[in-house]
């Protein structure tokens, strides 16, 4: 890594190269109807590497205004719960003696972590401009773009006339993460951190911290040819808003969020697409200075118990809601 500076432009650059080995073991839980068979050992490995250049600039056009750009390539190494090969295989007879019962006898579940995921590698651009107000405050706005390969994503389908650890299936619903091909996020974001110190005392230790994000997203899906996706749990706008109190030892926040909706999981069809519904927060913060090094602390998350919901790829066809209730937390901190 090195860098340079000419006048008022710094540039930054560098370079790393990182290789990845694996070798993951694990178990295949299998239940026939209600009845544990055992816990049987499998394993799976993963080898990859990646040389990853990256390239920075800040350009300060006054003291308090400023432009940043950058490209950098990176990698999201799967989740290990992703790419261990643990599985749950659950199966039951059929009871028809009209089927096959050696191939076709049984129907079952599977749930299995794949270690054949590779990361998934992004190529990104960021610009920004930063305007540094009086009295600390921050207001920018930033634009970005992210040309990504082989996304990770949740998949499931029914499969027919299968085997699976020996046993015939005539239906197995099939759950598992894959590689998807392509995908890119562009957005825009606007960022604001303003205390309100012009105003007269005690109001001075008001401020407020919000942003507000616009993403356009898109990904292609190996298995749905021809299929208009927005890029996995990316959602189309993302808002935050936090008015704080500052003074002396006591400090208190307020703050607002909302999420659009976002696609979860990728099924054989739109009827199994599973949707995260649009979700908003109301979360609430105070803490007390009792010495130098000892302070008290209480929160409430979710004030007005705003619920989690899912949908299926249509529009407007509910597939589960999930009432979450406040969470209170109340703590002593030690600091030094």
């Amino acid at each position: 890594m090195g860098s340079i500076t000419v006048k008022k432009l710094t540039v930054m650059g560098g370079a790393r190269w990182e290789k990845t080995d694996a070798t993951i073991r694990a178990v295949e839980v299998r239940t026939f109807g209600n009845t544990l068979l055992g816990r049987f050992p499998t394993s799976g490995s993963t080898s990859y590497d990646k040389f990853f250049p990256n390239l920075q600039g800040v350009y300060s056009f006054t003291d308090r205004l400023m432009a940043r750009a950058a490209v950098t390539q990176t990698i999201g190494r799967p989740a290990y719960e992703d790419a261990r090969p643990l599985s749950n295989f659950r199966y039951s007879s059929l009871g028809n003696a009209a089927l096959d019962p050696v191939r076709y006898g049984f129907s079952g579940t599977l749930a299995i972590g794949n270690p054949d995921l590779g990361p998934y590698q992004a190529v990104n651009y960021d610009l920004s401009l930063e305007w540094y107000l009086k009295g600390s405050g921050i207001l920018s706005i930033a634009g970005f773009r992210k040309d990504i390969d082989d996304p990770i994503y949740l998949y499931s389908e029914t499969l027919r006339n299968v085997e699976h650890s020996g046993i015939g299936l005539e239906s197995l619903s099939f759950s598992s993460r894959r590689n998807a091909e392509a995908g890119e996020i562009t957005g825009i974001e606007v960022s604001l951190y303003l205390p309100f110190r012009f105003l007269p005392s005690p109001f001075d230790g008001f401020g407020i911290d919000a942003n507000l994000t616009r993403i356009s997203s898109s990904v292609t899906i190996p298995t749905r040819v021809g299929a208009d996706f927005p890029f996995f749990r990316q959602p189309g706008e993302l808002a935050n808003a936090t008015l704080f109190y500052e003074r002396n030892a006591f400090s208190g926040r307020i703050a607002y969020s909302y999420a659009d909706g976002q696609l979860y999981s990728i099924g054989a069809s739109t009827y199994n697409d599973i949707y995260r519904m649009p979700r908003k927060q109301l979360d609430l913060q105070l803490r007390y200075r009792l010495t130098e090094h000892y302070s008290i602390s209480a929160s409430i998350r979710n004030l007005t118990r705003e619920p989690e919901q899912f949908r299926y790829g249509f529009e407007g066809l509910l597939r589960s809601s999930r009432l979450l209730d406040r969470d209170y937390k109340i703590g002593i901190n030690f600091n030094y």
